[in-house]
């Protein structure tokens, strides 16, 4: 074989191993703080609270069930609407407008029985940082954290967001109280002890955590010093706005994601 010919058998070669490996290297590594194995899609619509239709990274269409989480009925054939469906629906089109790229994790299941991905589906805020749609709908009050055995990846995390929303009264955990005394119990719902004196949930408006490094401060907060750990809180009890917020944002001050709390 001459030197022409095996230099042109060398970038034949080359370049099949590029088209075959293009579509591993088409694909952009998930941001920082996102699975490393989440695959990116962009959304095409939202179905209702905790389905959505996608195109993945290959072009093809899909639909995705979210996973760990339910949301009341608004198409179900033959089904009334439920309590706080129609919201449901509204909020996760807010997170997931059309177009927007989004991350998508797999745990132990593929699909389900009406052949949907199901996923956890991650975002990038502009702001930097990003956030688990999944969890945000259950700390909100939208949807409930339900196991889906055994894909549970981030089960414990669902229901400590849900232990919040409960707490706080959010959603549909103070709009549909017919709904709420149905589930038996409810989910993940700590008993309320009555066998300790009152202690007052929330510091005064004129009592503001301030800026503080390090000790025992959440770091979902680096502008103030919230305890870890303290109850529910409102704009109103810290008495501050435009602080910064990090995922995953416990007390839930920045309402529209884009990492600056108690705007308005």
């Amino acid at each position: 074989m001459t030197m022409t010919s095996r230099l042109i058998s060398l970038i034949v070669a080359l370049l099949l191993s590029l088209t075959l490996a293009w579509p591993a290297l088409a694909q952009d590594d998930p941001p920082r703080g996102i699975p490393r194995d989440a695959e990116l899609a962009t959304v095409r619509s939202v179905v209702d609270g905790d389905t959505i239709r996608v195109t993945l990274a290959d072009g093809s269409k899909d639909t995705v069930r979210l996973i760990g989480i339910d949301t009341p009925e608004t198409k179900a054939p033959g089904e009334p609407v439920g309590c706080y469906g129609p919201e449901a629906s509204a909020r996760l089109e807010k997170l997931l407008t059309a177009g927007r790229e989004i991350w998508l994790e797999q745990d132990k299941t593929n699909r389900d029985r009406f052949d949907r991905l199901l996923r956890y589906v991650w975002v990038e805020k502009s702001a930097g940082g990003r956030y688990l749609v999944n969890e945000v709908m259950v700390r909100d009050g939208y949807a409930l954290a339900k196991r889906y055995t055994p894909d549970t990846a981030w089960a414990e995390r669902l229901e400590a967001a849900q232990d919040r929303a409960i707490a706080a009264g959010r959603g549909l955990w103070s709009a549909c109280p017919d709904f709420v005394l149905s589930l038996t119990p409810v989910p993940t719902a700590a008993p309320i002890p009555t066998d300790v004196p009152f202690v007052e949930e929330a510091p005064p408006v004129d009592s503001a955590p301030v800026p503080v490094a390090g000790g025992g401060c959440d770091p979902s907060y680096p502008d103030l010093c919230i305890p870890i750990g303290s109850p529910d809180l409102d704009c109103a009890d810290v008495g501050a706005k435009r602080f910064a917020v990090y995922p995953p944002d416990p007390h839930g001050f920045d309402g529209d994601y884009d990492g600056v709390g108690c705007e308005s």
